[in-house]
């Protein structure tokens, strides 16, 4: 069986939980990427995508060598799935449409924050 990774719109089913949250990703005419949820998610449905979003980022050595060895088309499919789950659940990880302002600002500012700091560990 071949896999595919679609282009836009991608819709996420994240099975954090059997209520978790599904979002899509698509791309406006002007190339910016919109989130769509299916259900709003909560601050905890929030630090569960950054939770995963972190976890992939300490596998992506890992999976990039993992990588070496494998003919083209296995390579491409698994590079382009992950990197599908990495943007997604970037982009979800940031969302804060769902809060108040003050609260928003902090979780975004903290959310931000983590993502630097795990990205600048690379």
């Amino acid at each position: 069986e071949v896999g595919v990774v679609e282009q836009y719109p991608r819709r996420f089913y994240t099975g954090a939980e059997t209520d978790s949250p599904v979002f899509e990703l698509d791309k406006d005419e002007d190339g910016e990427i919109t989130i769509t949820w299916l259900e709003d998610p909560d601050l905890e449905d929030l630090n569960w995508f950054l939770g995963q979003f972190t976890r992939l980022l300490k596998l992506q050595n890992l999976v990039e060598k993992s990588l070496k060895g494998l003919d083209s088309h296995e390579q491409y499919a698994i590079n382009a799935y992950f990197r599908a789950m990495l943007e997604g659940l970037e982009l979800v990880s940031v969302y804060n449409k769902k809060f108040s302002q003050s609260d928003s600002t902090s979780v975004h500012t903290y959310v931000q924050n983590q993502i630097q700091w795990l990205k600048s560990k690379k």
